[in-house]
């Protein structure tokens, strides 16, 4: 299973931390970072949680 999802944080360490928060949440066994980019509050980032076995 995958499950696409974007976060944003206030710089990239922050925004990298809760998209691999979130993926735990997800019950992912790995996160893949898709793009990041800055914005004018931070970074965002695009990413997707990976479930390979239920």
């Amino acid at each position: 299973m995958i499950k696409i999802f974007t976060v944003e944080g206030s710089d990239a360490d922050e925004a990298l931390r809760i998209a691999f928060n979130d993926s735990a949440q997800l019950g992912a066994d790995s996160m893949a970072v898709a793009s990041g980019r800055k914005t004018d509050s931070g970074t965002e980032i695009d990413a997707a949680a990976l479930t390979c076995h239920r």
